[in-house]
């Protein structure tokens, strides 16, 4: 079984049960994974953060990152495959006893994982920039749906089919969109393809965390970095998609995951 794990269940002895429960279990970790543990106050909650994966290194998948996931094409064969960094999934169990040794006292890697986590600071900070633009966005979707539908969402009602077929019809403009400004795409994915992308994928979460706000409301309200931990959780959920499941302890982020798996099992991309 191979599940996508979330950074907040990095340190949670359900993964640690997870690993135990089956050597053929095992867990794929991302680039967000990554910088949400090393982006700490202190190299020792890297430690903390990366100790239970580090006993597992066996049992861990490194999934390439998103830029050049986004680029993959759609074809069923080979679909996992592709999502798995061979070559950083190689070289995890020596990053985990670098790990060790770091925690150790090994002064030249303890300067390495001080780097990283500078460096994955950064990122988090740009991606901070991006999710204060995000807000006043997410009302847009919700208002085209009428009272009664907004109420069914706010209730966690089934979509009725026009809601369904409206929102198909959202997922795949902003899809386009992303499609037509990706420095890594070069042919628009055909239709039988087009749900197997990651950025039809990624898109399909987006937009339900932006009903979520849209209908319940607060989003205007919330400080930027609640939209940009919801952000993130959206990439792990869209890898989830593509694997047996999702390790996470954050209840918007699987019940947008739950959604998003029904979408692709029950519309007319299925």
């Amino acid at each position: 079984m191979r599940k996508v794990v979330d950074s907040n269940m990095l340190t949670s002895p359900a993964l640690r049960h997870f690993f135990q429960g089956s050597h053929n279990n095992y867990v794929l970790i991302s680039e967000y994974a990554a910088m949400e543990a090393y982006c700490c106050d202190s190299i020792t909650g890297i430690y903390k953060s990366m100790k239970i994966i580090s006993e597992f290194p066996k049992q861990v998948l490194v999934l390439n990152n998103t830029i050049n996931v986004c680029g993959f094409n759609g074809k069923a064969a080979g679909l996992q495959r592709r999502l798995i960094d061979t070559r950083q999934t190689r070289d995890f169990q020596k990053f985990a006893k670098q790990i060790q040794q770091a925690q150790s006292g090994d002064r030249l890697l303890q300067q390495e994982l001080f780097l990283l986590s500078k460096k994955a600071c950064e990122n988090i900070k740009r991606i901070l920039r991006d999710a204060e633009s995000m807000a006043p966005a997410f009302d847009i979707f919700a208002k085209t749906y009428s009272a009664e539908e907004r109420n069914i969402l706010r209730t966690d009602q089934a979509f009725t089919q026009s809601m369904l077929d409206k929102s198909m019809r959202h997922i795949m403009e902003i899809a386009v969109t992303l499609f037509s400004k990706h420095p890594r795409v070069v042919t628009l994915p055909n239709i039988n393809e087009l749900a197997n992308t990651f950025i039809f994928r990624v898109s399909l979460c987006t937009y339900l965390l932006a009903l979520e706000w849209g209908v319940k409301g607060g989003a205007q309200q919330a400080r930027p970095k609640k939209i940009r931990n919801d952000l993130i959780d959206m990439h792990f959920a869209a890898y989830a998609t593509f694997f047996d499941g999702f390790l996470s302890a954050d209840a918007k982020a699987n019940r947008i995951y739950n959604i998003a798996m029904f979408y692709l099992k029950n519309t007319l991309l299925s």
